[in-house]
This record gives C-alpha cells, sequence and structure tokens, in this order.
C-alpha cells in the first residue's frame, strides 16, 4: 500500500468547486441567438465561531490547512444553489459570473454576480 503524501491527499469538501450546472458560465454564452436580459446579485454567508477560528489558528502554527477550506465551500455551494433557485426557468443562461469571497473575523461572505442571457 503506498504511504500517503500531502501530494495525493483528497481535500475535505473539494467536490463543491465543481459546479455542475450547464446553465452557468465565466464567458458569454456560446449560442449567438441569446441576448441579455439582466444582472442577477447572490449573497450568502456562514458564520465563524470562535473554537473553530482557535482551532484553525493552531493548526495553521502546524502547517496545516485548518477547516477554512469547508466553510468556503459551504458559502460556495450555499450561494451557487441560491442562483440555481433564482434562476428556475430553464431557458435563462447566467454568464460572466463573477464571483467574490469576503471574510470578517465572524463571518465569510461569498458575493456572485452575472449576466442573465435568454434566446432572443
Amino acid at each position: 500500500m503506498a504511504k500517503k503524501t500531502k501530494k495525493n491527499k483528497i481535500k475535505k469538501g473539494a467536490s463543491y468547486n465543481i459546479i455542475n450546472n450547464q446553465r452557468f458560465s465565466t464567458s458569454n454564452p456560446h449560442n449567438t441567438n441569446m441576448v441579455s436580459k439582466g444582472v442577477v446579485h447572490v449573497t450568502e454567508a456562514v458564520g465563524i465561531n470562535m473554537a473553530r477560528g482557535i482551532g484553525t489558528g493552531i493548526a495553521n502554527l502546524f502547517g496545516n490547512s485548518g477547516f477554512e477550506s469547508t466553510l468556503y465551500d459551504e458559502v460556495k455551494k450555499k450561494a451557487f444553489d441560491k442562483l440555481s433557485s433564482m434562476i428556475s426557468d430553464p431557458t435563462f443562461q447566467v454568464g460572466n459570473i463573477k464571483m467574490d469571497i469576503e471574510t470578517t473575523t465572524n463571518t465569510i461572505f461569498c458575493h456572485l454576480i452575472g449576466t442573465i442571457y435568454a434566446n432572443k
């Protein structure tokens, strides 16, 4: 059995880094029959409790990634789930999506902004 190294470890929550929705894109739609209909903005937040903050600080002292990645994954998933529920019409697509992650001492925010496209 091969020894696990840092290089081949799988990060917990890494599945949230893939948004499996063909209606979301970071570019313009490839379909030339699509026209811009507006802009959509979504904000989601997760709280950072004191115990998690202390545990992350200690883990970071020893070179471990701590607990932040699971919170970042959680807030991104919540934001894309909210965007998906807002754009429930299957004829709409959201392109040019930009994501901004903002961290305060108590909260992690995920902001998504994109352009709504529909058929002409």
